[in-house]
């Protein structure tokens, strides 16, 4: 993560940063779904997380030094998000998250949770770089609707990456990273995707076999 970041990606959504990429992540876990790369590099990790009931997603998140995560809300209060602090370059109120009017300094080797429906933001304003792993976990009265939540997501992203190949005079507005068509549309599109996902299910290597 300190040498070598020709793997990390800057964070689809650059509408929510200031300036614009310098939110970088590297995905281990989406939406059930685990990086083939996972064990390979991350083997000890990958126990770790195998013995978590719900994981969703897991990923590395760099913040750059002088940058802001602008205030935003997730898709469900279906999960909590946790932050486990790996290298904190400061203390408030120089670097820290804010979730509705609450902040709080993330600490090295220990977790900060929310949960991603409430209006959070980070920010990083001194000279070094922030580095957290990133979980979502859902919440244990939703563990029984696992499979439903990570098809889900999956068959948004999916929805999404079909979107952004059409014609951009065909295309609405974007609300956050998602594109502003009614509900009603998206529910009909996002049908087939769903079917796709619900086939490949048993296919796909996951990462939370008890679930």
């Amino acid at each position: 993560m300190t040498t070598d970041h020709s793997q990390l990606q800057s964070y689809i959504d650059a509408d929510i940063q200031s300036p614009p990429d310098n939110w970088k992540i590297l995905i281990l876990v989406k939406s059930g779904k685990m990086n083939s790369k996972l064990v390979k590099e991350f083997p000890r990790l990958a126990q770790i997380l195998a013995q978590i009931d719900g994981v969703t997603s897991v990923c590395f998140s760099l913040l750059e030094p002088h940058s802001h995560i602008l205030p935003h809300t997730g898709e469900t209060n279906g999960y909590f998000r946790a932050h486990l602090g790996i290298s904190i370059p400061g203390e408030l109120p120089e670097c820290g998250f804010r979730v509705k009017e609450e902040a709080r300094a993330w600490q090295e080797g220990k977790l900060l949770v929310f949960l991603d429906a409430f209006r959070h933001e980070a920010f990083n304003n001194t000279d070094k770089k922030r580095y957290l792993l990133v979980l979502d976990i859902v919440r244990p009265e939703f563990v029984s609707q696992y499979k439903y939540m990570c098809i889900t997501s999956l068959s948004m992203l999916s929805l999404n990456w079909a979107l952004s190949l059409m014609p951009r005079f065909l295309l609405p507005g974007k609300r956050g990273n998602q594109f502003a068509y009614p509900t009603w549309f998206i529910s009909l599109v996002l049908f087939p995707f769903k079917l796709y996902w619900y086939i490949m299910w048993p296919l796909t290597k996951r990462l939370a076999s008890k679930t």
